[in-house]
């Protein structure tokens, strides 16, 4: 539990308007033009806070680099909290450019399994798009 603790506190966040939820309008904004997503997951690994409810994207962009971004659930004014990351690809993992040296692999199950320096940390399971930051917990207990 200290681990995601600490993760917690370092987390920088880019917050875009609650527009940016749309697939189009956050591929706008978050410069992803022309960019292909590679996966959905949904995080919940929290089961005492709800708030850490969030969706996890992996994207490769035209230029052939990697962005991962955290779309946490809706503020009650509006604003959708983004966390961006870029990454590379490297023996089939992708290495997040943060400060823990997290790295993801996509499983064959089709989750996606985080793991840092420590090694496996926990996996999130995959979403379609209409799945929304904060029914990650819902479509769990189903």
């Amino acid at each position: 539990m200290k681990r995601i603790f600490t993760s917690l506190i370092a987390i920088g966040f880019v917050v875009i308007p609650a527009t940016a939820l749309a697939v189009p309008e956050v591929k706008q904004d978050l410069a992803l033009e022309g960019a292909t997503r590679i996966g959905r997951w949904c995080d919940t690994y929290s089961y005492t806070d709800p708030t850490l409810d969030y969706i996890i994207e992996l994207w490769k962009l035209k230029d052939g680099k990697y962005k991962r971004l955290q779309i946490f659930k809706k503020e009650k004014d509006g604003e959708q909290p983004i966390n961006v990351h870029s990454a590379n690809r490297l023996n089939g993992s992708y290495r997040i450019h943060d400060d823990f040296g997290e790295y993801v692999r996509v499983a064959s199950d089709g989750s996606l399994r985080m793991y840092d320096g420590d090694g496996f940390i926990r996996k999130a399971r995959p979403v379609g798009l209409s799945t929304k930051a904060g029914e990650c917990r819902v479509l769990a207990s189903h």
